[in-house]
Formats: C-alpha cells, structure tokens, sequence
C-alpha cells in the first residue's frame, strides 16, 4: 500500500493555516479545530483550549478592553478550569477523581528544556505550566496593561508566547494521531 493510504493526510490540511494565525494572534482557527476535537483532546487532558482561550483573554487586554476580558474569563476560562479541562487537575469542587495522569501533558515532559531554552534566550521565564497560576498571571495584566516592562507579565504579551501556542498546538496534533511530537 501507498502511504497516503496509511496516512490521515486530512487531519494535518488545516494545521498550516492554524500555525500561521496563531503567529498571528488570531486563536479563531485553532479554536475550530479544538471543538472539532474536543472529546478526545479533553480524554488526553490537552491544555490547548484552555491556552487558546487565555489568548484571546489577554488579546481582549492587549486592545484595552478588559470589561470583556473579564466576562471573558468567567465564561470561558474558569469553567475549563474547573472542570479540569484546562490540563492540569480540576481544582477544589470541580468534581474528577484525584490528579493521577497516566500521560502528563506533553509540555511537562519537556518543561527542563524549555525553562533551559528561555533562559538562554534572555527571557525571564517560560510561561507557566499549571493552569491556576498561568490565569492569575494573566489576571494581573488587568492592572498592569499590555504594555508592562514587568518581564513575567510582559511575557504574555510577546510573539514567543504565541509561538509557543502554535507549538502546543502542533504536538497535541500529533498526540491526537498518535504520532510523536517530532513526526
């Protein structure tokens, strides 16, 4: 057999597309593409949606409308937060058993690198992989604007943030097809 047969080429057509706008802080596309999936994205604890919305939280920001932003976070983020699809452990009252994950989320596996690689880049820090502490980094910003020097909040601002969205995006791809993240 050929191997386009093997292979569910469909399922990667629109990722060109999603990285691209997502480089371009437009979540919509990755948004889409996330409902297409989300049974089996919240079956692997897959952060994507809920970073996906913390994007648009922090674009809302970013345009100085934070009454949105607000209504925002209650609508959007704080209910994946506590129903535990935000990809960390539901939190207190959010129903689910424990946090025992047979598969941590795939930026945890990598976390050392990445905490290596930003701060050989001259970055303050990675963003936060748990998801509380990322909301409430991104609540702050409520105060402090988008045009912060705070670098851990000026960080979320920035195009590596999005950069690596379009990469969480890429390996939760790649998880959903049961292909490693460098296929």
């Amino acid at each position: 057999p050929c191997l386009s047969d093997l292979v569910d080429r469909g399922a990667f057509e629109r990722a060109p597309a999603i990285l691209a706008a997502l480089r371009a802080r437009d979540p919509a596309p990755a948004l889409a593409w996330a409902a297409d999936h989300r049974a089996r994205l919240r079956r692997l604890r897959s952060p994507l949606e809920f970073r996906l919305r913390l994007g648009e939280f922090l674009e809302l920001v970013r345009a100085g409308r934070r009454a949105e932003a607000v209504a925002h976070a209650r609508a959007a983020l704080a209910p994946l937060l506590l129903s535990g699809a935000a990809g960390g452990a539901p939190a207190a009252g959010g129903g689910g058993g424990g946090s025992h994950h047979p598969h941590p989320p795939p930026q945890a596996a990598h976390g050392a690198a990445a905490d290596a690689a930003a701060a050989a880049a001259g970055e303050d820090e990675p963003l936060e992989r748990d998801p509380l502490r990322l909301l409430q980094r991104a609540a702050a910003t409520l105060a402090l604007g988008p045009a912060t020097r705070v670098p851990r909040y000026a960080r979320l601002f920035s195009a590596a943030a999005w950069e690596e969205l379009a990469s969480l995006f890429l390996e939760e791809l790649f998880r959903l097809h049961g292909l490693p993240a460098q296929a």
